[in-house]
């Protein structure tokens, strides 16, 4: 019997897509609630 991969492959790449905007996008307490990226600007100008 042969397993079908194509499912798997979709779920890894919605997964991996939800991961990134979850950890790029979304506010958190270590960076004072700023995002990872505004927090990066303003690391970067100091």
């Amino acid at each position: 019997m042969a397993i079908d991969k194509e499912p798997l492959d979709h779920a890894r790449t919605v997964i991996a897509a939800w991961a990134e905007g979850y950890n790029q996008s979304r506010p958190h307490s270590a960076f004072g609630y700023e995002t990872p990226a505004a927090f990066a600007v303003e690391l970067h100008k100091q």
